[in-house]
C-alpha cells in the first residue's frame, strides 16, 4: 500500500485537537490529506478486504478449534490480534441465514406435492395443510356467514382471528389454497435471526446465573455467549452445506458422513468451549452445559410460540 501524504498542520480534522506525531491523540485519527487519488482508495479498498479475510479467518480457527480461547483473551484485554466478536457474529450470522433462506428454500420448492384435496367443515378445498385450508374465499363472506350464526354460535376470539389470518394467506396466493401457509412459514422462518438476536444476551444472563461465583461481570458472560453463537452458525453452515450438496447428487454419498461429523463437533465444540472459558471439572460442565441447554431451548420455546401465536392471529 502506497504511503498517503500527511498534513504539515499539526491540527486534527476529525476534532480539532492538536496532534503530536501522525495520529490524534484524542480521536485517533491519522493526519492525512484529505484530497485523495483514485490509486489509493483502491489500494486502500483492496487493503481492508484482505486485513477483514486474515483477521477473519485467523480468529475463525481459533474459534472452531481452540473453543474458549477468544473468550478468555478477549476479557483479559488480548483483542487487537482478533477479529472484533460483534462484528464476526454480525458477518457470521447474516451470511449463515441468506445460506438457510436461499439453498433450502430452492430444496424446498424441488421438493414440493401436487395440490392435494381435503375437507374443511365439510366443503372440498385445495391446500397443503389444514392450518391454509378455509371455505371462504373473501373477508366479506366470511362475515356474511358469522351473521347468520346464532350469538352463542359464532367462533370465539382466536377462532375468529385464525379464519380472518387463512382468508388473508388465500387471497395473497391468488384464491389458490394449496399453499397459502407457506406464508405463515415464511414470515416465523424469517424471524429466526431476531428471535436468537433477542435470546442471545438472555442466554448470557442464565451463564451468568449458573456461574456467578467464577465470573462475575455480565458482560464477560455475553461476550462467551456471542463466540458461542458464531461458532454454532458456522458449524451448522457446514452441516448444512453438506446435506445440500448430498441433495443434489446422490453418487457422493460420502458428504453426509461430513455433515453428520459437525453435527457431532458442535456438541464437542460446546462442552470444550464452557470447559477452557470457565476451567471447572468435567463433570461440572456436563451438568451446567445440560443445564444451559434445556434452559436455552425452554426459552427459545416459548419465543417461537408467541411469534407463531402472533402470526396466526395477525
Amino acid at each position: 500500500m502506497s504511503k498517503h501524504k500527511h498534513r504539515s498542520e499539526p491540527i486534527c480534522l476529525n476534532c480539532n485537537a492538536v496532534t503530536y506525531g501522525k495520529f490524534c491523540h484524542v480521536c485517533g485519527q491519522e493526519n492525512l490529506e484529505p484530497k485523495e487519488s483514485f490509486l489509493h482508495l483502491s489500494q486502500h479498498f483492496l487493503y481492508d478486504i484482505t486485513h477483514f479475510d486474515g483477521k477473519f479467518f485467523n480468529t475463525t480457527k481459533y474459534l472452531l478449534f481452540k473453543p474458549g480461547f477468544l473468550s478468555y483473551e478477549y476479557n483479559r484485554g488480548r483483542r487487537a490480534s482478533y477479529l472484533n466478536p460483534i462484528k464476526m457474529f454480525v458477518f457470521v450470522s447474516a451470511f449463515f441465514f441468506f445460506f438457510v433462506f436461499t439453498l433450502f428454500n430452492k430444496s424446498e420448492e424441488a421438493r414440493r406435492p401436487p395440490k392435494a384435496r381435503v375437507m374443511v367443515n365439510g366443503d372440498t378445498v385445495y391446500s397443503g395443510s389444514y392450518l391454509s385450508g378455509t371455505k371462504f374465499k373473501s373477508l366479506e363472506e366470511y362475515q356474511r356467514y358469522k351473521d347468520s350464526l346464532p350469538a352463542n354460535k359464532r367462533p370465539g376470539w382466536y377462532d375468529d382471528r385464525r379464519e380472518i389470518s387463512k382468508i388473508k394467506r388465500r387471497q395473497a396466493s391468488g384464491q389458490d389454497a394449496q399453499y397459502a401457509d407457506e406464508a405463515l412459514i415464511d414470515r416465523v422462518s424469517h424471524a429466526l435471526p431476531q428471535m436468537m438476536f433477542f435470546l442471545l444476551p438472555i442466554v448470557a444472563l442464565i451463564l451468568f446465573w449458573l456461574y456467578r461465583k467464577i465470573v462475575h461481570y455480565y458482560a464477560h458472560h455475553l461476550i462467551f455467549t456471542v463466540h458461542l453463537f458464531t461458532g454454532f452458525y458456522i458449524l451448522l453452515f457446514v452441516n448444512g452445506l453438506f446435506i445440500w450438496l448430498s441433495e443434489q447428487n446422490k453418487a457422493i454419498h460420502w458428504v453426509h458422513y461430513v455433515a453428520d461429523l459437525a453435527g457431532l463437533y458442535l456438541v464437542i465444540f460446546s462442552a470444550l468451549s464452557f470447559k477452557r472459558f470457565y476451567q471447572q471439572p468435567l463433570w461440572k460442565t456436563i451438568i451446567k452445559l445440560t443445564m444451559a441447554f434445556f434452559l436455552s431451548l425452554f426459552l427459545f420455546v416459548l419465543v417461537f410460540a408467541a411469534v407463531m401465536f402472533y402470526n396466526l392471529i395477525a
